[in-house]
């Protein structure tokens, strides 16, 4: 499966990252293209209070 995540795009990791207090499954929204093999991606809470933001490859 080929796909391109784009800015704004919302997301779902596929692992846990208990360094970060993030677990499988988490939603965020990716926030910044750094380039094809990086993306930032903010999760924040009901509120829209950023607690993890994440620098992640595709």
């Amino acid at each position: 499966m080929n796909f391109t995540i784009k800015l704004l795009d919302v997301v779902a990791l596929l692992e846990y990252l208990p360094e970060q207090g993030l677990y499988r499954g988490q939603v965020g929204t990716v926030i910044d293209e750094y380039d094809a093999e990086f993306v930032e991606v903010e999760f924040s809470d009901l509120q829209g209070c950023t607690y993890a933001l994440e620098a992640r490859s595709p």
